[in-house]
């Protein structure tokens, strides 16, 4: 999709032909000689060429208008955009006479409406100064700051010379006052002191957790910023805190739940169960059936019926393996977290880990899964407890190595033994493409001194698989000196490598004689199990195990809104958890800072934002919490919805007021003088900030198509697109891009192209390099492009013959930003084995948002292939960002949209990323669509089905197509809404509508829906959508029978119908047939089925969805 008026020539075309000189210099020099012939509408398009090198260009813009001489709304566009380029810090233009005179001729009001906004943005850019310079004093205005910053940039536009260069201008992010950490650790300090003397386990215990999780976050060596100082001794504190905190709850909770006990609990004393336990103030707890285990746990009910049901089945599969069980009459003890923060709290030792083993201590995390799959996990860990107890001592490599291998060499749970020769082929693999098959690596595994632990879990498991399994002649060579080995481990302890030798290459029985020649070995061992060079010895080895996956565990807890976890910042979820138990024990000011400090180091997120602003309503702190709700609110605003709540410091505000009300003037000027192109931008303008302001907005009535402009050469009515600047991009960290990162691996050319995967020019002939190294690269803007609309465009040429890239957006650190992963070519012919390389006929796909929940929510994550017409080695790609929506193009077809979880707008710099090979990203361009946005119109140059489900405005999509899109015209809830759509019956031309049937219909379709809901288990009610044709009093009384047998579970709501009758040769529109809907807590449509009323169950997916959130009181 390429919007009307960007016409793209991009350097494949003719303007290749003249490489000696800028692509912008050629295209104006061609803009100037087709205006001198008279060829208007090829110079206009020349020109918008141009612009996009030389945004704000003098000589362009004055050309521009010259060339709309006969078309006066056009040429006072162009107008307004070359007086606000024009303009300095200070409001005085820096225009030549020429420039001047062409502006005053077609906008005489665009000066003074340039000098308005940089008024407006000076005014903007002092107060977040100012409210900067208060923070330590008020932590409360770092949110002032971040508003009045932000907003600043964003006024500032297209024209970021009115923003000064001083560095005290806070950035786009919420400021953190440096002594928030000190005094909120000491406020829950303070709360865990009290509550121990006084006898409060469960105050003292969530207390304690915030300050363990704070502490282990501390010892964090890649922490990624620095701890407060008031973390010091805080690990040690907590500990013994907590241990007191947890024996004074201990006596206060009834024994544990037998498993029989757990079984007997109906469906609503199971949700009541979830609920009652949700923290460790009072956890859940439960016994294994013989009491091997004592199982606890916030997760929920079914999480713990699961792993007291199965845990023993674990532990007797390990002491079958081991051949003894050392824990007769011990107990262990099982403790199951939903989230990364709760295994910090429980002092985990690396930020990275699942789960941890601590003596007769098993922790876990455990979100969106199954009990089989958990099983796993506490296989692996429980194989540490029984190591600790047989084997105390052994290396991290054969500890983490054995228990990757028994955590994976079973099925399911109720397996009696471990599958002997079972092999994970891809984990072996991995070992070999680290190169752990060489001598040196292999001997630093073996002596604990390799750089990443994590290496452990495949070296380690890769070497013990060997010294278990490996045969020569039916021999197993290393297998019974194995326990020999891990028993007398003390005799390895002052040389590890000495001891192994001693063990395994003694050159007796068969072993090799030193580690060279052991090495050699087992090098040849992982390299056999390559992908494409399997050693054919590698078929006697089970590389996969029929299993259960299991039925989704659905406790609320489980379900979380958590990041793909990476290396934390300090604070980080603590600080909330430390604002959530302050506010509930009534400690209002400290709760505050405690969320002060969480926005700082959290991501917002709507409901986030909504509690602290609630805070700091209650503090007193009103311009705070005013933006923070109307930052929200306003990106939802449309013409005819009105205001908000205006500004509480608005008297601060007085330049930028006058220019809200110098736009109003200017629109209605613009209307007087017959311009409605000029009017309807400058009125999106108005109601863009009128919405930031909390102001009325326009009223100016969105029309049904898009908001592209009439005319010849299709101007559009908002900001021109432009070039990310050659010198505009900088190197920066992203997980998933850094274990083979080359520094500096990506370079821009004078023209504005980016190369990434390479750091300087092609040097070989031919279209593309064979050879597409297996190396990270990456490099993002440096302007960041706030909430709101907003189109990246570039044509990306792949410059290897394989490639596996990412477009980033929306990044705001190296771990939260949004990906479109792309790849496309013949690896196989990349990496030599083959000769003759495959045409490149499409790329594929893939929209990743970095969050736990989205993989397992179906319908979330969009990904595919698009196929090109022809072959070639370069498409088009255009990201369209809508608030919390990314709609995306390839090759000029919409391929998928993807919405963020909880809302949250897509905002953050702009990068491309590569994994292998490389690419050059031609003419990379951003463009604001804020104004159409504002007056609630679509995308230009798309349908209006982008928008998402309207209820007062339809589209004939089919409702599925509006999949991951918002809705409009009903609040969203908690727990999401199901909605039963039932159209008016179709008609015959000419036919009256009959109401009595689809008052009939629709009654039965809500009943129907009801008992379905009822059946699954699910709780939502049912909103019943009827069509407008239906009168309200019919609508209000079937409404009321419903309720009266049902309650609140079912409410009837309308939907404005278009039309009634369609012809015999009309596609039926979606809102004229019946469907099932799910729409979630953000507001976002997520599933979407027709419904023919004979189905005996609702939808798989739809009740997925409907377990999922059923019971999400707390949302994010």
């Amino acid at each position: 999709m390429i919007s009307a008026g960007l016409s793209i020539c991009l350097a494949l075309g003719p303007l290749a032909q003249d490489a000696s000189r800028a692509s912008h210099e050629v295209r104006l020099e061609r803009g100037r000689e087709a205006l001198e012939a008279g060829r208007t509408a090829e110079a206009v398009g020349h020109l918008q060429d141009a612009l996009r090198w030389r945004p704000g260009s003098e000589e362009i813009l004055t050309l521009l208008i010259e060339a709309a001489a006969d078309a006066p709304d056009e040429a006072a566009l162009w107008a307004h955009v070359l007086a606000t380029a024009g303009v300095d810090p200070a409001g005085r233009s820096t225009l030549g006479r020429e420039a001047s005179a062409a502006v005053a001729g077609a906008a005489p009001a665009a000066p003074g409406l340039a000098r308005a906004r940089a008024a407006a943005v000076k005014e903007l850019a002092e107060l977040a100064r100012t409210r900067a310079r208060r923070i330590a004093r008020e932590p409360a205005r770092a949110v002032e700051a971040w508003w009045a910053g932000g907003l600043a940039r964003e006024l500032a536009g297209a024209a970021p010379r009115l923003l000064d260069s001083r560095s005290d201008t806070p950035g786009p992010q919420v400021p953190l006052a440096r002594k928030l950490p000190a005094k909120v650790t000491a406020a829950v300090r303070k709360v865990m002191r009290g509550a121990l003397t006084g006898g409060r386990g469960g105050e003292a215990a969530r207390a304690a957790l915030v300050l363990a999780g704070l502490g282990a976050q501390a010892g964090f060596d890649d922490l990624q910023d620095e701890p407060h100082s008031s973390a010091s001794g805080l690990a040690e504190e907590a500990a013994s805190g907590l241990a007191k905190a947890r024996r004074m709850v201990a006596r206060g909770l009834r024994e544990p739940w037998s498993l029989e006990e757990l079984e007997d609990l109906d469906e609503e004393q199971a949700l009541a169960f979830t609920r009652e336990h949700g923290h460790f103030a009072n956890p859940a707890r439960g016994l294994s059936p013989d009491g091997l285990y004592l199982v606890e746990t916030l997760c929920g009910f079914e999480t713990i019926l699961g792993v007291v049901a199965t845990v023993e089945d674990h532990h007797r599969r390990l002491a079958g393996w081991y051949g003894e069980d050392p824990f007769e009459g011990r107990r262990g003890l099982v403790r199951v977290v939903p989230e990364s923060a709760g295994l910090e709290a429980e002092n985990t030792p690396f930020w990275w880990a699942g789960g941890f083993q601590a003596g007769d201590l098993t922790v876990l995390k455990f979100s969106c899964g199954t009990i089989e799959g958990l099983g796993h996990g506490l296989t692996h860990e429980l194989t540490h407890r029984f190591d600790g107890a047989l084997f105390p001592g052994i290396p991290a490599w054969l500890a983490e190595g054995r228990a990757v291998w028994t955590g994976g060499a079973y099925g399911w749970s109720g397996d009696e033994r471990f599958v002997d020769d079972y092999v994970s082929f891809g984990t072996v693999e991995s070992a070999f493409i680290k190169g752990y098959g060489a001598q040196r690596n292999l001997e630093r595994l073996i002596e604990g001194t390799i750089d990443d632990y994590r290496d452990n879990y495949v070296a380690g498991y890769a070497l013990y698989v060997y010294l278990a399994s490996w045969e020569e002649d039916g021999r197993r060579l290393f297998a019974d000196r194995l326990e020999g080995y891990m028993r007398d481990i003390a005799n390895g302890r002052d040389d590890p490598s000495a001891w192994f030798a001693e063990r395994f290459a003694d050159g007796a029985a068969g072993r090799p004689a030193g580690m060279e020649a052991f090495a050699t070995g087992f090098g040849e061992f992982v390299r056999g199990f390559y992908w494409d060079s399997r050693a054919p010895w590698t078929s006697r080895y089970e590389s996969s195990i029929d299993g259960v996956g299991g039925p989704w565990v659905y406790d609320e807890p489980t379900w979380t809104w958590e990041r793909s976890r990476a290396e934390p910042y300090y604070g980080q979820d603590h600080a909330r958890r430390a604002g959530e138990l302050l506010a509930e024990l009534g400690k209002e000011r400290e709760a505050g800072e405690a969320f002060l400090w969480a926005v700082a180091v959290d991501e917002r997120s709507p409901r986030r934002s909504a509690r602290l602003a609630e805070l700091l309503e209650e503090l007193g702190a009103q311009g705070a919490a005013w933006c923070l709700r109307n930052e929200h609110e306003r990106r939802g605003r449309r013409a005819g919805d009105g205001g908000g709540t205006p500004c509480p410091f608005a008297r601060e505000l007085g330049r930028t007021i006058a220019f809200l009300a110098a736009l109003d003037g200017a629109v209605a000027t613009a209307d007087d003088d017959g311009r409605p192109l000029t009017a309807r931008a400058l009125a999106g303008e108005h109601d863009r900030w009128a919405a930031a302001l909390g102001l009325p907005l326009s009223g100016r009535a969105a029309p049904a198509a898009s908001s592209a402009a009439a005319g010849g050469a299709g101007v559009s009515i908002e900001t021109p697109a432009r070039l990310f600047a050659s010198d505009a991009w900088v190197e920066d960290g992203l997980t998933g891009y850094e274990e083979r990162r080359v520094r500096g691996l990506w370079y821009t050319e004078t023209d504005g192209d980016l190369h990434v995967g390479r750091s300087r020019p092609r040097e070989a002939t031919g279209r593309l390099d064979r050879a597409s190294h297996q190396r990270h690269a990456f490099a993002r803007t440096a302007e960041w492009q706030r909430a709101g609309r907003y189109a990246v465009r570039a044509r990306v040429r792949f410059t290897t013959s394989y490639v596996s890239a990412a477009l980033v957006l929306g990044y705001t650190r190296r771990d939260r930003n949004l990906r479109v992963h792309l790849s496309a070519g013949d690896f196989q012919y990349a990496i030599g084995k083959k000769e003759e390389s495959e045409e490149i006929e499409g790329v594929g796909w893939r929209v990743a948002g970095l969050r736990d929940r989205d993989g397992p929510l179906s319908g979330s994550l969009r990904g595919g292939r698009a196929v090109f017409d022809s072959p070639r080695a370069h498409f088009s790609l255009e990201a369209v960002v809508d608030g919390a929506a990314l709609h995306l193009w390839i090759e000029g077809e919409h391929v998928g949209t993807y919405h963020t979880v909880d809302g949250q707008p897509i905002e953050g710099f702009v990068g491309f990323a590569t994994g292998m090979g490389a690419i050059e990203v031609i003419e990379p361009t951003v463009q604001r669509l804020d104004r159409g946005a504002a007056l609630g119109t679509a995308v230009e140059g798309t349908d209006a089905d982008l928008a998402g489900l309207d209820l007062s405005r339809l589209t004939p999509a089919p409702l599925k197509a509006l999949v991951n899109r918002s809705v409009r015209g009903l609040a969203p809830a908690l727990g999401g809404t199901l909605v039963a759509w039932s159209p008016m019956p179709l008609a015959e031309v000419g036919e009256a509508a009959d109401v009595e049937m689809a008052l009939e219909r629709g009654e039965r379709f809500a009943r129907r829906t009801l008992s379905l809901l009822h059946d699954a288990f699910a709780a939502q009610p049912v909103v019943l959508a009827l069509s407008d044709l239906v009168p309200p009093k019919a609508r209000e009384a079937l409404g009321a029978e419903l309720s009266e047998e049902y309650g609140d579970r079912v409410h009837v709501v309308s939907f404005a119908e278009p039309r009634l009758t369609v012809g015999p040769d009309d596609p039926i529109p979606g809102y004229r047939q019946s469907w099932l809907c799910f729409i979630d807590s953000a507001g976002i449509l997520r599933f979407a089925e027709r419904s023919f009323g004979f189905s005996p169950e609702l939808p798989a997916g739809l009740t997925h969805w409907l377990r999922v959130f059923a019971e999400h009181r707390r949302g994010r």
